[in-house]
């Protein structure tokens, strides 16, 4: 895993992994639940909708999604 996390944060589907949305906010520091979904729901991280109550987040796409916003790109 790119991040790090424990393999319970993270379902493989179709070869490539997801990361629960408990592992996303604590990756990206969020305490706030609601404030963390107001974020996704606004599209600041990428995800997938797997059913209406179900989201995921694909490791790779939130890794690249991360990398653009670094501060320390050259």
């Amino acid at each position: 895993m790119a991040f790090g996390l424990p393999q319970s944060s993270a379902t493989a589907l179709a070869g490539r992994n997801y990361l629960t949305s408990s592992a996303v906010m604590a990756l990206l520091g969020y305490k706030d639940r609601g404030a963390f979904w107001d974020f996704v729901h606004r599209g600041g991280v990428p995800h997938v909708r797997l059913s209406a109550r179900k989201i995921m987040f694909e490791e790779q796409a939130l890794a690249g999604w991360l990398a653009q916003r670094s501060s320390n790109r050259r």
